[in-house]
């Protein structure tokens, strides 16, 4: 996505002149249309926060922000470095061609694109034996075609995608199903999924191969990251000399498991 290709050029330029020492790069979005009050997020475990999403006025091409989330925004910078004064703030810029009056629109035009990424693969696979879908293979393909390891960040998922199974006794990972699950299009925080696996008593299950959890219960069955999880994913960029990681998004987090695993 573009405003991903942005936020990287954003990252690296701001380490190559501040600083001739990386750092080691632990960020985070917070959307706006998100109801987690932006004062209750543990600055503390990231070195930057990403507020999204500013627009490109597609007449005159400026930025612009809706006047919902001007109040936010504003306050954004000041909010997080209060919590800790050493983290970041950004601002995330939207460059999506076309109407741009329809937050709403917009948003839901996003959605689809990443939904239409998960669908179509494992969630957020690290490998995948029988697939190039996957971040390994990705990331070996920027890498191979001349871009340097350290000026790419791991994206994180804090949240898991659900489908329905077309038989509940075949349920491994690639099992046949159809998308969506639980709840609408299946898209669950991970919040939402730990109060989930609470509430029925369900172990969900570690499969170090593809580097993802799932659990399924009845007809359902849900591809998410957990400690486990995201604990390989940090490794594995380390070990291939990444930039660090980047959250999407910061308010999913359950008791902010996921920010502590990934910051050890």
């Amino acid at each position: 996505m573009t405003t991903t290709i942005l936020l990287l050029t954003l990252l690296s330029l701001h380490f190559s002149t501040s600083t001739t020492q990386q750092t080691w790069i632990k960020a985070g979005y917070w959307f706006t249309g998100s109801s987690f009050p932006i004062p209750n997020i543990k600055s503390g475990l990231f070195t930057h926060l990403i507020c999204a999403f500013a627009y490109i006025n597609a007449s005159n091409h400026e930025l612009f922000l809706f006047q919902s989330d001007e109040s936010y925004i504003s306050t954004f910078a000041s909010t997080v470095k209060s919590n800790n004064p050493k983290v970041t703030p950004l601002l995330s810029i939207w460059t999506e061609n076309g109407n741009m009056t329809n937050l709403g629109t917009l948003f839901d035009e996003w959605r689809v694109a990443i939904d239409s990424e998960l669908k179509e693969s494992a969630h957020t696979a690290l490998y995948d034996p029988s697939s190039r879908v996957n971040t390994d293979y990705g990331i070996n393909e920027w890498v191979k075609r001349g871009l340097p390891a350290n000026k790419l960040v791991l994206g994180l998922a804090y949240h898991g995608y659900g489908w329905t199974l077309l038989d509940h006794n075949v349920n491994g990972i690639g099992a046949p199903a159809k998308t969506g699950s639980i709840i609408g299009d299946g898209s669950l925080s991970y919040d939402a999924i730990r109060k989930y696996l609470r509430s029925y008593n369900i172990d969900p299950v570690y499969n170090s191969t593809y580097v993802i959890n799932y659990f399924t219960f009845g007809s359902s069955w849900v591809g998410f990251d957990d400690v486990e999880s995201i604990r390989a994913k940090v490794a594995y960029a380390k070990e291939k000399g990444l930039l660090g990681y980047n959250v999407w998004q910061v308010p999913n987090d359950h008791n902010w498991d996921l920010s502590k695993a990934a910051g050890r």
